[in-house]
């Protein structure tokens, strides 16, 4: 399920960025032709200030909604412990260390003297 919702916010993420791509350089060209020179300065500098001003208003929001530590109390500190997953011991037995906890040894069969 993760796989399919990561998949679909990774096309959209494509998607998102493939018109400015398109739109950049077409509208650096027209710019270009009334005002020679300032086409792609211009439009770096409108694409900056788009990105300058969505980024504060995802912060102006989030400080709102309390998502920044500092606007919550909390002391800074170390990390909380990670949170096993439902199902998945905590302590894991030292033998199977070296291999994830859903997988099982396999059975070797005794090997006969002389082989």
């Amino acid at each position: 399920m993760r796989g399919r919702i990561f998949g679909i916010l990774n096309t959209l993420l494509s998607v998102s960025s493939f018109l400015p791509v398109l739109l950049a350089p077409a509208i650096a060209d027209v710019l270009n032709i009334f005002f020679e020179g300032a086409g792609i300065p211009a439009v770096m500098a409108v694409l900056g200030v788009l990105t300058l001003w969505a980024g504060v208003i995802s912060w102006r929001r989030n400080a709102r909604q309390g998502l920044h530590e500092h606007d919550r109390g909390i002391p800074p500190g170390p990390p909380p412990a990670p949170v096993s997953a439902p199902g998945v011991p905590d302590a894991v037995d030292p033998a199977m260390r070296s291999e994830a906890p859903h997988r099982h040894r396999r059975r070797h069969r005794p090997v006969a003297h002389g082989d």
